[in-house]
């Protein structure tokens, strides 16, 4: 007589395995850490992002920053800021009395410049310069600098 005893092998014949509870606890542990792990890929990568855009948006503030002052109109402050910087200190440390002196002698290198570019005004050209250059509208724009 033969007995044949059919022991299926599929997952509804067998039961639950039993796993120790260092081996699940190891398990939920791995888990847990590769859930953090991806988060903080994720927080990384964001990061790096935000650090490349702004890197970018400085580069391009820059350039239009030197183009601006390239085409902007120089006034006798910026000029003389761009004096005292060109001889390598700060305008912040320069003694106020010298920038002011500076921006005068700018403004009146302005109105001579102007004066020169317009032409005689009068038949005698060194009385027409100079009284152009006096009652130039530069010069009363910086005068006020100069009220100690």
């Amino acid at each position: 007589m033969i007995v044949k005893l059919d022991f299926k092998k599929g997952k509804n014949s067998s039961s639950r395995k039993q796993i120790s509870r260092g081996v699940a606890k190891a398990h939920k542990k791995i888990k847990k850490l590769q859930e953090e792990n991806t988060k903080l890929h994720r927080k990384n990568w964001k990061l790096q992002k935000k650090m490349q855009r702004s890197s970018e948006s400085r580069k391009t503030a820059r350039k239009t920053k030197a183009s601006e002052q390239e085409n902007s109109p120089k006034t006798p402050h910026s000029k003389a800021n761009a004096t005292i910087q060109s001889a390598g200190m700060s305008p912040r440390t320069v003694p106020r009395v010298i920038r002011k002196q500076l921006v005068f002698a700018q403004a009146v290198s302005d109105e001579i410049r102007q004066a020169v570019e317009k032409g005689p005004q009068t038949s005698n050209t060194r009385r027409g310069l100079s009284a152009s250059v006096v009652s130039g509208v530069g010069i009363l724009k910086n005068i006020v600098v100069f009220a100690y």
